[in-house]
């Protein structure tokens, strides 16, 4: 285990970096070890989502996990698992798992997280320096939209929020400021789990809902031209999925 002098110091960092005003204990999740990966999954600690219940080996990584219905898995990377911690910050549960430099490579599983919202961070200790990785974000699907579809010969897919789609400049493109969300394209398919209790990238604490309700889809091209479309929020119920169909210029 870490000595309890560098928890207080990740702490402290943690509430610096996220920018809340009280810190009170909380009960930590346990972490399950399922044993050494047998997919490679790189080098960085990574969360993986499957449905409750499912087969650990088929999990995905993702970013955004829907409490009660999907369990939380922790690939170690090249790195491995020290310690855990747990603090609540507001209405919001964060969870630190402590690693340091090393061949880990194993797969854990989180349980016990407790009622969302939670958010789990690495706080990977390399040396003297401690670096903080925002790894996952487990809310409750009344909190999320579900955008998918198809995204014929585009590379990625992003959504932008706007107060209104008079004031998308095409000729300029998708204002970097206001993006809230990207997901890769995989056989001209993507999904896109927005979350709506957050902000625009660059504008944290800001709640997305409050403001900005019109939904930029767009999709980045693998050369040529791009293609969007608009979503409106106030025609979208919380949970529900969207699709959407989109084609990026060859």
């Amino acid at each position: 285990m870490v000595r309890r002098s560098l928890l207080v110091l990740i702490l402290l960092a943690i509430v610096t970096a996220l920018a809340y005003s009280k810190l009170t204990e909380a009960p930590s999740p346990r972490l399950i070890e399922i044993g050494l990966s047998t997919r490679w999954l790189g080098d960085h600690p990574l969360a993986l989502v499957v449905p409750k219940g499912g087969d650990p080996l088929l999990a995905r990584q993702g970013f955004l996990v829907i409490s009660g219905e999907e369990d939380l898995y922790l690939y170690e990377g090249s790195y491995t698992v020290r310690d855990v911690v747990a603090s609540r910050m507001g209405a919001v549960k964060v969870v630190i798992v402590i690693m340091t430099a090393g061949d880990g490579k194993r797969l854990y599983k989180l349980e016990g997280l407790g009622e969302p919202p939670i958010e789990l961070y690495a706080a990977l200790i390399e040396g003297e320096k401690l670096r903080l990785v925002p790894l996952a974000r487990v809310v409750r699907r009344d909190a999320v939209v579900f955008i998918r579809g198809r995204a014929k010969g585009c590379v990625a897919v992003e959504v932008y929020a706007y107060k209104a789609a008079e004031l998308y400049n095409e000729s300029k493109g998708p204002e970097l400021k206001l993006r809230v969300a990207r997901a890769w394209v995989r056989h001209d398919e993507f999904e896109i789990r927005l979350d709506l209790t957050a902000g625009p990238e660059a504008r944290p604490g800001k709640l997305l809902v409050s403001e900005n309700r019109v939904l930029l889809i767009y999709g980045l091209p693998h050369r040529g031209q791009g293609s969007y479309t608009w979503i409106s929020l106030e025609e979208v119920s919380a949970g529900e999925e969207v699709i959407v169909r989109i084609t990026c210029s060859p």
